[in-house]
């Protein structure tokens, strides 16, 4: 629960979300710890849960072949995440065995939803104006305190302006459109609770219902104001037409129209007003065409790589450095993912990754057929049973500590937080779970007494999986963990509604005992995870990260404290990134062969760990020359020319590569080289977006001027 309140879009390059995978290995050997002292024991394992856990086995393949020859620090990062991802959902098919605890799981979810939409409409109320009016009379301060190095990189200057001057809440994510994406399969669940899953036996006055369901209301209400806030067209369209379907469940029954009356009357409302006060800009309608039209780019160009990575593709983590070398022209973004949550898995995992997440869903979609056919015997489908364990009364009340566990989530990932490099907002956070508390007392009586929908968790998993078909973020675990959380809610919603149906069945714990080293070998598999994500990730990541900021805010040290950051943390070149820059000034000063030396060695350390940075590459040719341009050694030549090839075959969309590197073949007296790679610089220029890359106004005029001169 508390992952979607640390950042996870940066969790392959930064590591973001690592303590929440501890944290999820040390509740499995909590869990494994209760098993090991019985002679036998219950573990539910059916063909969902092995192609779910085949398609983390899949990626957790295609991570370690991105390590080993791409970039190893978000592929091993990206590892851990899918690796926490599964150990959520095999956690999840585990300990929710009875309908309450399902219930008590969902109600969670939805008061996350609901802290989460309070924190973004508080965002975009007061915390982005107010930082925005800050930033006007103390740019300097405020970058600082955003952490940002705006002399090493100008480019993040513009950046930051743009997402402050930008009014779309995020909330604890780093993109609306994965804010959306969490926000819209709950907002179908609390709106389908409201519609046909009302309580049972009577159990409350008359009164008490109807303040639940003003409550219910009020936090439905809240939930799509924020998603309309969002301005995400994919989220728009996913939740419009699921609306529709629950429209249809509850046209079939006269009871269930008020609801949605009162519904379609408030979000009507809600978007009146956002428009209204500017919340929602006409161009998130108008330019619809044009967003389309760039995804299109992104699939064309993910495709292309696809095509050449086609059985373990690229590797989790290791997408964004080689989409540069797919990029079309007149694309505008280097983007994390493709966009769609499909060519993401292909792209990342490879094909057979792709075929166990359709195993996956078609497994989820002929259980839950199975269960409705049997469980309604050609009746309305919407009104298949609802509390699938025969004895619910054994676990009314203790619903309680799982919503209790639910608030003790906002204190964890504001503590999670700090071991970030983005921590989300302390008031926001503490508003959210404010909140969700009371969200949760609002369901409360729903927990207990009321019903799930069978086909409810299928209806969230649809409206979610529309959205990332044209927003992505299956890599993004804030949003991808709820995926994984609906298909293990409705696999097992389906299973024990199935099982409730058959007169005579045994119980399930009868039908999948596991001996007692079973139980062993589940402990010693999770406690070496620990070890492993410990000493590969969680402890060098962060120390690294502590060792390099201690190395900004202490420039007489940052030698030493880079190395240190370095012998950290092996596996990242974040580190040599910053030490070749360093030595480089140093040599820069002092232009001897012992500094050159250095500088080489920490570019070659860096080169490795990234080996399909295009920027880096670039960034390196443009050293290399100067080196020898003060030197006159033809060596720094030889090896400039090498890195811009290296730079412009990484990103062969680039025009700035080209004409770099144009200019390179005319300082070595290469006339054909230059006039080819100057052509190409500014063929490319002319195709590219005014947002996209595009020379700047001095390297266009000297590829000009030297092209008119060679001419």
């Amino acid at each position: 629960m508390a992952r979607p309140l640390l950042v996870s879009e940066s969790a392959a390059e930064e590591g973001d979300g690592l303590a929440v995978v501890m944290l999820w290995l040390a509740l499995a050997v909590v869990w494994v710890l209760g098993l090991v002292g019985r002679k036998r024991f219950f573990f539910r394992f059916t063909r969902i849960d092995a192609a779910v856990l085949a398609v983390v086995a899949l990626h957790m393949a295609a991570g370690i072949r991105g390590a080993l020859v791409g970039h190893p620090r978000p592929a091993v990062n990206m590892i851990w995440e899918w690796v926490g991802l599964g150990m959520a959902f095999v956690l999840t098919r585990q300990v929710i065995d009875k309908a309450c605890y399902l219930r008590a799981v969902a109600g969670v979810m939805i008061a996350l939803a609901v802290g989460l939409a309070g924190f973004g409409v508080y965002q975009y109320a007061y915390e982005l104006p107010a930082t925005r009016a800050e930033y006007r009379r103390q740019p300097q301060k405020v970058l600082q305190e955003a952490g940002l190095d705006i002399a090493a990189d100008p480019a993040l200057r513009k950046k930051f302006e743009d997402r402050l001057n930008s009014p779309e809440p995020i909330a604890t994510f780093a993109l609306t459109n994965s804010l959306a994406g969490f926000l819209a399969p709950w907002l179908m669940v609390l709106v389908g609770i409201g519609i046909a899953g009302g309580t049972e036996g009577g159990r409350q006055s008359p009164a008490a219902r109807r303040i639940g369901k003003l409550g219910m209301a009020l936090s439905a209400a809240l939930v799509a104001g924020c998603l309309i806030l969002t301005m995400s067209r994919s989220a728009y369209l996913a939740t419009g037409l699921g609306l529709v379907v629950l429209a249809g469940a509850a046209l079939r029954s006269w009871r269930r129209r008020w609801p949605l009356a009162a519904g379609v009357g408030v979000v009507v409302v809600l978007a009146a007003a956002a428009v209204a006060t500017g919340g929602v800009d006409a161009s998130v309608f108008t330019q619809a065409g044009r967003s389309l039209a760039v995804r299109l780019h992104y699939w064309r160009a993910t495709l292309a790589m696809i095509a050449d990575h086609p059985w373990l593709g690229v590797g989790p983590g290791n997408f964004q450095a080689q989409y540069t070398r797919y990029k079309l022209p007149q694309a505008v973004e280097e983007v994390a993912e493709p966009h769609n949550f499909i060519l993401e898995v292909w792209a990342t995992a490879g094909t057979p990754a792709v075929i166990a997440l359709a195993a996956v869903l078609g497994q989820l979609a002929g259980v839950m057929l199975a269960a409705a056919k049997r469980l309604t015997n050609g009746t309305d489908p919407c009104a298949a049973p609802v509390s699938p364990i025969a004895n619910e009364q054994a676990c009314t009340g203790r619903p309680f500590f799982a919503l209790a566990g639910g608030l003790l989530g906002y204190p964890l990932g504001i503590l999670a937080g700090w071991t970030t490099s983005a921590p989300p907002s302390v008031a926001g956070i503490l508003l959210a779970m404010v909140l969700a508390a009371g969200a949760m007392a609002g369901l409360w009586p729903w927990v207990v007494h009321g019903r799930v929908p069978l086909w409810l968790p299928a209806l969230a998993l649809g409206v979610l999986l529309m959205n990332l078909l044209a927003a992505g973020g299956m890599g993004f675990p804030g949003v991808a963990g709820s995926l994984w959380l609906l298909v293990a809610l409705g696999a097992s919603l389906a299973e024990n509604a199935t099982r409730a149906g058959q007169a005579g069945a045994a119980p399930l714990e009868a039908q999948r005992a596991w001996p007692q080293p079973v139980a062993w070998a589940l402990l010693a598999g999770a406690l070496g995870a620990i070890v492993a994500c410990y000493g590969t990730a969680y402890r060098p990541v962060l120390e690294c990260r502590a060792v390099m900021e201690a190395a900004r805010r202490q420039p007489e040290l940052s030698e030493s404290l880079l190395l240190r950051a370095a012998r950290a943390d092996p596996l990242s070149s974040r580190p040599w990134e910053s030490l070749a820059a360093l030595r480089f000034q140093t040599w820069s000063r002092h232009a001897d062969a012992t500094a050159a030396e250095a500088f080489e060695q920490a570019t070659q350390a860096m080169l490795h760990r990234a080996p399909w940075a295009s920027a880096l590459w670039l960034a390196t040719a443009d050293r290399y020359l100067e080196v020898f341009l003060r030197t006159a050694q033809k060596k720094w030549l030889e090896e400039s020319l090498e890195a811009y090839r290296q730079a412009a075959e990484l990103y062969p969309a680039n025009p700035i590569a080209q004409a770099r590197w144009a200019l390179a073949c005319k300082t070595a007296g290469d006339e054909a080289g230059f006039r080819q790679h100057a052509g190409e610089a500014l063929r490319l220029d002319a195709l590219a977006e005014p947002a996209g890359p595009r020379l700047p106004d001095e390297l266009r005029i000297a590829v000009q001027r030297t092209n008119s001169e060679g001419g």
